[in-house]
């Protein structure tokens, strides 16, 4: 199991129901691949951490990166881990003047 977080910046605008819709096909996926994980955004600005089964997320991470709705500008943190930070977070996320909490496994 590892972990990954990065940062990025959209290419394109994000309307909070773009954003809705982007955590609700994150979360859908990420239920089925066992990957857990936090979304921050704000002013055009990602943040993501992910972590799961290094083959899955390794996976999901060239997905994101070829995703053209954004541009990587740093891959911050790779590593292994023993267990989840974010255990029942498939995926979250918090937007400027928007906030969800974990659901529940």
């Amino acid at each position: 199991m590892k972990s990954i977080l990065y940062a990025s910046n959209s290419t394109v605008e994000f309307l909070p129901t773009q954003l809705e819709a982007l955590e609700t096909e994150a979360y859908e996926s990420n239920l089925i691949l066992g990957i857990s994980g936090y979304l921050y955004f704000e002013d055009s600005t990602f943040i993501q951490y992910i972590e799961g089964p290094d083959r899955a997320l390794d996976e999901l991470f060239a997905r994101i990166s070829a995703d053209q709705r954004h541009r990587i500008i740093r891959s911050v943190v790779e590593e292994k881990i023993s267990g989840r930070r974010f255990a029942s977070w498939y995926e979250d996320r918090q937007y400027t003047r928007y906030f969800s909490r974990p659901r529940n496994s």
